[in-house]
C-alpha cells in the first residue's frame, strides 16, 4: 500500500480492486465452507504477496469457526473439548478492523470479516494505514477520486448493522467484479471523447496534379507539370 502512494488515483484504484476481489474470493472459500471459517482477524499485518504478486492470507490461528450448533451439541461431560471449540469460536481481533458486534463478544459471523474486507479496502485507496472508517470516510475517498459505485460497496461493507453487509465474502467478490465491469464501461464510453480531443494526425493525400497512374499500371508526373516545365523553358 505504501508502494502506491505514488500512484494516479485511476492507477491506484485499479490496483485495490483488484487485490480487495482477490482477498474476498480466498476468503468466500473459507466461508462456503460447512460450518464456515471466519478469519476475525483480517487486516494488512495478516495479507503477504509471494513472488508471483498473488495475496495470501496468513494467521488463521485465532479464526472462529461458526458452528454455534456443533457446540450446543457437545455431550454435556466433554467440557474440555466444549472448552477448547468456545474458544476458537470468539477467537480475538485487532479493534481498528473489527465489526461492532466482534467488540462486543457476539459469537463469529462471515460478516465478520466483511467488515474487516471494507476497512482495508478503505486504507488501500487512501493510502492511510493508521486509521478506520469514520463517518465521514466517504467524503475520504470521493476526495481521493474513488468512483461511487467502489464508495457505496465498501460503505456496505461496514455498515454498523450486521443485516446490512453483503452477507459474507463471496457476495463481496461478486460485487467488486461489477464494479470492474462498470469501470471499463465507463473508460469505453470516454475512449471517444479522449480521441476527440486528441486527434491523431491525418496523413497527407497525394495530389492527382502531382501522380497518375498511366494505363501501364505504372505512376509518373503529371504530363501537364511537364508541359508547364517546357513552356517556362
Amino acid at each position: 500500500i505504501h508502494q502506491w502512494s505514488g500512484l494516479s488515483p485511476t492507477e491506484r484504484q485499479t490496483k485495490a480492486i483488484a487485490a480487495l476481489q482477490e482477498l474476498a474470493a480466498t476468503i468466500g472459500h473459507f466461508h462456503r465452507l460447512d460450518p464456515a471459517i471466519v478469519h476475525r482477524d483480517l487486516k494488512p499485518a495478516n495479507i503477504l504477496c509471494d513472488k508471483q504478486g498473488r495475496l495470501r492470507i496468513t494467521d488463521f490461528g485465532i479464526s472462529g469457526i461458526a458452528a454455534r450448533h456443533m457446540i450446543e451439541d457437545e455431550t454435556r461431560g466433554a467440557t474440555t473439548r466444549a472448552g477448547r471449540l468456545q474458544s476458537y469460536l470468539y477467537g480475538s481481533c485487532t479493534p481498528l478492523y473489527a465489526s461492532p458486534q466482534q467488540k462486543d463478544g457476539a459469537a463469529p459471523d462471515p460478516r465478520d470479516d466483511v467488515h474487516a474486507l471494507g476497512v482495508i479496502g478503505y486504507q488501500m485507496l487512501t493510502g492511510e494505514l493508521h486509521q478506520g472508517v469514520g463517518s465521514d470516510f466517504a467524503e475520504d475517498l470521493k476526495e481521493a477520486g474513488v468512483m461511487e459505485t467502489l464508495i457505496d460497496l465498501l460503505r456496505q461493507c461496514t455498515a454498523g448493522r450486521v443485516d446490512r453487509r453483503p452477507k459474507d465474502a463471496n457476495a463481496v467478490a461478486k460485487a467488486f467484479g461489477e464494479v470492474v465491469k462498470q469501470k471499463n464501461a465507463a473508460a469505453r464510453s470516454l475512449a471517444p471523447l479522449i480521441a476527440s480531443e486528441n486527434p491523431t494526425p491525418a496523413l497527407p493525400i497525394p495530389s492527382e496534379s502531382l501522380l497518375v497512374e498511366t494505363d501501364s499500371g505504372e505512376t509518373e508526373k503529371n504530363r501537364a507539370h511537364a508541359d508547364a516545365s517546357v513552356k517556362s523553358a
